[in-house]
């Protein structure tokens, strides 16, 4: 992957694979999409409750999305409020 796509939001990442999604992935999807705005605030585990889904299932999406790990993808999302 190239610096450029690795600095892509994670709502273009989402839609980039969109089709691609179970269910509860995209319930997770919506909810992240949902909370994208402040999604720092949030843990891995609260996003996955509110998506109804398991922690191991949103742990592989952030992973499918190009992120190392939610925490990888909650620093992204700081950095872009920063911006």
């Amino acid at each position: 992957m190239s610096e450029q796509e690795d600095s892509r939001p994670i709502d273009v990442r989402i839609m980039a694979i969109y089709d691609e999604l179970t269910a509860s992935e995209r319930r997770l999807a919506a909810v992240v999409m949902e909370a994208q705005t402040n999604l720092a605030s949030f843990t891995a585990g609260e996003l996955a409750a509110k998506a109804d889904i398991s922690n191991a299932t949103a742990a592989r999406f952030f992973k499918r999305l190009g992120y190392a790990s939610y925490n990888d993808a909650r620093m992204h999302a700081r950095q872009a409020e920063d911006w």
